[in-house]
């Protein structure tokens, strides 16, 4: 592979939007990531001390296991993306 091709990995997105004080629960899965598109969140890890305050344009790569919390600190819209494989798991 030379220095101008990228390898191909199908990745699947979900857009969703949550209103201030909203909670959204996600499993952790390999691969997958939180993008925040406009508002702010507060990110909660099972296992993790600290949470995650993540304003408009912040990305957060999911942990393999484990749950996640978010709640929306303002109106906030997220998008969430992952390998294709992620999709038909069920979740």
């Amino acid at each position: 592979m030379n220095a101008e091709q990228k390898p191909f990995f199908p990745q699947c997105r979900r857009q969703t939007g949550l209103a201030r004080g909203e909670l959204l629960g996600l499993p952790g899965r390999s691969g997958a990531r939180l993008r925040i598109l406009c508002g702010r969140v507060l990110v909660t890890q099972t296992g993790v001390a600290e949470d995650f305050d993540l304003a408009a344009g912040a990305v957060l790569l999911l942990p393999v296991t484990g749950k996640l919390v978010v709640e929306a600190l303002d109106d906030a819209e997220m998008e969430i993306s992952s390998p294709r494989s992620w999709w038909r798991s069920g979740v």
